[in-house]
């Protein structure tokens, strides 16, 4: 019998499973192609130090299996051995993933992972068997300050790596959209934040790119003219530009009329860089 567990992931055709009730700090690995087999003894990994800290996530990457706490990092090895023998490695001290915060960004073959997306304390990290700094949510580091850190279990993460989304449900219960079809780095990542008539409790995507929301109620539309949502807002005129105006293409959903520059607010004043 198999306790029931936080985390499933395979790694070498293996069954990983971690944090039990009793047992917060262990993964649990079955032998190769027999998932319901896993040794009492051999098949065990516990991964330190035991603060009261649970694992909160496991992936493969790179041939590598990575277990994550909310502030740690640390890679096993298969070495042919059982895995209670797999050499520890530590990557981090100080980054973690949050519970649903590890998302995968395939090559352009869609084969195999380039990137992982980490949800962490400190923000929106790139992870290539190392973080990478700044971290992607630096526009918006006093968005991500802002969140909850008692419901970081909360936070969810799922990438559409068809259309170059990426979809995290926060625990304010909104969703925070990120569009990278100019670039998956810090700098031309484009950052929204949606906000829903209803409670967000969870997303997935169906079939690739289809999202689907889950949440506590139901959404009832107003019946007339319903508010257009934006879909996006991009730069209209030359990067870098010393003008004393630039101009920003905005697409809504539906067709707007009567839209003027009064139902916009500049948040930023004197910006250099790319926006």
């Amino acid at each position: 019998e198999i306790p029931a567990g936080v985390t499933l992931t395979t790694y070498h055709g293996r069954l990983v499973l971690t944090t039990e009730f009793d047992n917060i700090s262990l993964a649990r690995v079955s032998a190769v192609g027999e998932p319901e087999a896993i040794s009492q003894v051999d098949g065990l990994i516990v991964m330190g130090p035991l603060d009261g800290n649970p694992i909160t996530n496991a992936q493969e990457f790179r041939d590598v299996l990575y277990l994550f706490k909310k502030t740690r990092t640390v890679a096993y090895n298969d070495n042919g051995d059982v895995p209670s023998s797999w050499p520890e490695v530590v990557i981090d001290q100080g980054i973690g993933a949050s519970v649903h915060g590890v998302a995968t960004v395939l090559d352009s073959g869609g084969v195999n992972i380039d990137f992982l997306i980490i949800l962490d304390f400190s923000g929106v990290m790139l992870f290539d068997g190392l973080y990478k700094r700044p971290e992607l949510s630096w526009k918006i580091v006093d968005l991500w300050y802002e969140q909850d850190r008692n419901n970081y279990d909360a936070l969810e993460i799922q990438n559409d790596s068809l259309n170059q989304f990426l979809y995290i449900a926060l625990p304010t219960k909104q969703i925070l959209h990120a569009n990278y079809q100019n670039g998956l780095d810090p700098k031309n990542i484009r950052w929204m934040i949606w906000t829903f008539d209803v409670e967000v409790t969870s997303i997935v995507l169906y079939e690739t790119d289809t999202l689907i929301i889950a949440s506590k109620g139901v959404f009832v539309p107003p019946p007339d003219n319903p508010a257009p949502l934006i879909l996006s807002i991009l730069r209209a005129d030359a990067n870098p530009s010393a003008n004393g105006t630039v101009s920003w293409i905005i697409t809504f959903d539906i067709p707007d009329t009567g839209v003027t520059l009064a139902n916009f607010t500049l948040l930023v004043t004197s910006l250099t860089g790319s926006p």
